[in-house]
């Protein structure tokens, strides 16, 4: 790999370097520590989610089904990186074959997109269910929902395409290293003969018309709801619908949160690059984490179900004769 930086060349495989400035053991061993306990506890969270909503019928309505697919992206989305960032921080082989760096970026960005577009979607179902309650039933069928899930993972992969097939368009110059934990647009737009600059803002604006699609819906509908139950302020059951929005604000607040401020953060001047690394990760991680956290705490049905679940596995295990 000893080329020039200004010929291009077909790069077999990626050096994840990680945090550069965190190369020794013993805290490389804390943040592993660290990582992997909050990300056992995001998977658990989540698994638990998904078969409480999957096993309990009462859950089987259209906002459950859009809550259900949220919680099989945020299983999803940590699991594309987390396992190999581990890998890294444990052991010193920090190489990644270039297809397979190649898709996680992909599925990166497919999740992290997808995931957007649902909370898109689980405002839009808020908005009719508050806004039409006489048409909800008729609008927000199983199936429409389903449909409208599907459309999401669609939309995320047909939108990732174009920044994958730039970086497999473009020529790589200098060297190898990728300086994060997971294989990123940035990261290997970084390594580009071309302007890497320019193609850098052309994955930003691709993921800032994302983000502004998501906004648009988000905000319409909250507007929408917001205007009817200010127009009627003395109902009492429109106070208590918009009040079953707490927990979805909350969901978009800490995505929408956690999204523009790595945006943001990491092209400010003078911030370290272990700074920038470590605020991706946290994106990573945090909203799968604190999701199901949020929905139970704020979902009736939800802290219902958890307790029903419980009791029937007590009342099965007690059961068991040794």
């Amino acid at each position: 790999m000893a080329e020039s930086n200004q010929t291009a060349f077909h790069i077999s495989h990626f050096i994840i370097v990680g945090f550069p400035g965190i190369q020794d053991l013993p805290s490389r061993i804390i943040l592993f520590t660290i990582f992997l306990l909050l990300y056992t506890v995001t998977v658990l969270e989540n698994i638990i989610f998904i078969t409480i909503i999957k096993v309990d019928e009462k859950l089987h309505s259209p906002m459950y089904i859009l809550i259900f697919n949220l919680a099989v992206l945020d299983l999803s989305l940590p699991s594309v990186t987390i396992p190999n960032m581990l890998q890294y921080l444990l052991t010193d082989y920090k190489a990644i074959e270039f297809s397979a760096c190649i898709l996680q970026m992909f599925l990166f960005r497919v999740l992290n997109v997808a995931e957007g577009f649902m909370l898109a979607v689980m405002a839009y179902d808020r908005y009719q269910a508050i806004c039409n309650p006489l048409r909800y039933h008729a609008v927000m069928t199983d199936k429409c929902t389903i449909r409208l899930s599907a459309c999401c993972w669609i939309i995320a992969a047909v939108t990732a395409v174009p920044s994958t097939y730039s970086i497999l368009s473009t020529p790589l110059c200098g060297h190898n290293l990728i300086f994060n934990f997971f294989c990123d647009n940035v990261s290997i737009i970084a390594l580009a003969c071309a302007n890497p600059k320019l193609l850098s803002v052309i994955t930003l604006c691709l993921g800032l018309i994302g983000m502004v699609t998501v906004l648009f819906f988000v905000v319409f509908s909250y507007t929408k709801i917001l205007l009817l139950v200010l127009s009627v302020a003395k109902s009492e059951e429109l106070w208590k619908a918009f009040s079953t929005c707490a927990s979805h604000l909350l969901v978009i607040a800490v995505y929408i949160f956690a999204t523009a401020f790595v945006a943001i953060f990491s092209r400010l001047p003078g911030i370290s690059k272990d700074a920038v690394i470590m605020a991706g990760v946290i994106q990573n991680i945090l909203p799968p984490l604190v999701n199901p956290m949020i929905y139970c705490l704020k979902t009736k049905e939800i802290r219902t179900s958890i307790r029903r679940l419980a009791k029937e596995i007590s009342t099965k295990y007690k059961g068991i004769k040794y």
